[in-house]
């Protein structure tokens, strides 16, 4: 079985956040299939997230790279294929290479108010957002939407924020960025 499970963990990304039950052989042994990544995790082969979330190790030459935001928290802002809620704060724009600030805190804007939770060492807060949360009208970061950072240019991102957003927050953020890019801009202009 240990061949098995490793030969399904080969076959995922690297940075993939997975839990025991996306193994077929879990309905028959759930306990064994814990050891077995429990096992993988004490060899360095694998890394515990958090209880029972574990992900293949990436190693870059600057050493080890956590799993994606959006891996992190895939399961709380997604259940059944329906958008429940949405990366926020510093991680989104973090993703769409707005800053370089990396934060211990990942937020995530939700209809229902839920308590912060631990993940490896993350902290999530959920923001309760009192609008319907859809792709229409949020800045989508999941993985198929991001913006590249070493491929984004300024007219990416403007587009991009200029989307009509129903968020008091997104919108007020949305708006300093579009300042403070344009100001930018015509200070480059000039000189």
């Amino acid at each position: 079985m240990t061949d098995e499970i490793k030969n399904i963990i080969d076959k995922f990304e690297l940075g993939y956040v997975f839990t025991v039950t996306d193994f077929p052989m879990t309905a028959e042994n759930p306990k064994t299939v814990r050891k077995i990544l429990n096992h993988f995790v004490a060899t360095g082969y694998l890394r515990k997230l958090s209880k029972g979330r574990f992900y293949k190790l990436q190693i870059s030459r600057f050493g080890e790279l956590p799993p994606d935001t959006y891996q992190i928290v895939k399961d709380l802002i997604q259940k059944d294929g329906k958008l429940i809620g949405y990366i926020t704060g510093y991680s989104a724009f973090n993703d769409f290479a707005l800053t370089t600030q990396f934060s211990a805190i990942l937020e995530i804007g939700m209809r229902k108010e839920k308590k912060a939770i631990v993940r490896g060492i993350y902290r999530i807060r959920f923001i309760q957002q009192e609008n319907t949360i859809t792709k229409e009208n949020i800045l989508d970061t999941t993985p198929d939407n991001k913006v590249p950072a070493r491929t984004q240019n300024r007219l990416n991102v403007m587009r991009k924020l200029r989307t009509p957003l129903r968020f008091s927050r997104e919108r007020t953020v949305s708006g300093a960025l579009q300042i403070t890019l344009a100001v930018s801009d015509s200070v480059k202009s000039t000189n």
